[in-house]
């Protein structure tokens, strides 16, 4: 499955707002072509110079770096230096498989039966759900498309998008770890020099 793209006019889009497109097999030999139930078709316009998208994309991946930071240095002042290691680079795997966690935090059944007979909802699966949904109400918010991926398909990376990312990843959870960073470093009892 690869995908096409066809170049047509700037004005076959403006007007009433509405395109009608039509597609029709005209080869000899019988092709299967599929559309994206969740995409389906995109029509991209002319928005904006892919220096400016570049800038973005960035931006969005410096906000990215800066929550990084955030947890590395609140992990750093909660924990000793190899467990600090070990919750950023869990942070790290979390936010890279949120999309799963999504979709299983979505499921009423989580644990299969090994016989593969039909049940309903055990207690593990409401225990396993509770966690996974924890663990999107938490992650949830941080998940959003790569900027890279959409750097590389072409599409626009508005500024409220961005202000948005800034708002969620920096200002917020950010925050959140800043002042949990400094409580704690301001309950420890600190050497006095001698």
């Amino acid at each position: 499955g690869g995908t096409c793209l066809f170049k047509m006019p700037a004005d076959a889009a403006a007007g009433s707002g509405r395109l009608i497109v039509e597609y029709e097999h005209l080869g000899l030999s019988p092709t299967i072509v599929s559309f994206d139930p969740k995409d389906g078709l995109k029509l991209l316009l002319y928005s904006a110079s892919f220096e400016a998208n570049l800038a973005r994309a960035l931006l969005a991946m410096l906000f990215r770096l800066a929550f990084f930071a955030a947890l590395g240095v609140t992990a750093g002042s909660l924990f000793s230096m190899p467990v600090a290691s070990f919750v950023a680079i869990c942070g790290l795997i979390m936010m890279q498989i949120s999309g799963y966690i999504q979709s299983v935090a979505g499921q009423s059944i989580i644990v299969h039966s090994h016989h593969g007979e039909a049940h309903g909802p055990t207690a593990w699966d409401h225990f396993f759900g509770a966690v996974f949904k924890a663990f999107n109400a938490v992650v949830g918010p941080l998940q959003g498309p790569d900027p890279l991926e959409l750097l590389t398909t072409g599409q626009l990376m508005a500024w409220p998008w961005l202000g948005s990312l800034f708002v969620i990843q920096v200002v917020t959870y950010g925050g959140i770890l800043m002042l949990l960073s400094a409580w704690v470093l301001n309950k420890r009892e600190l050497a006095l020099p001698a």
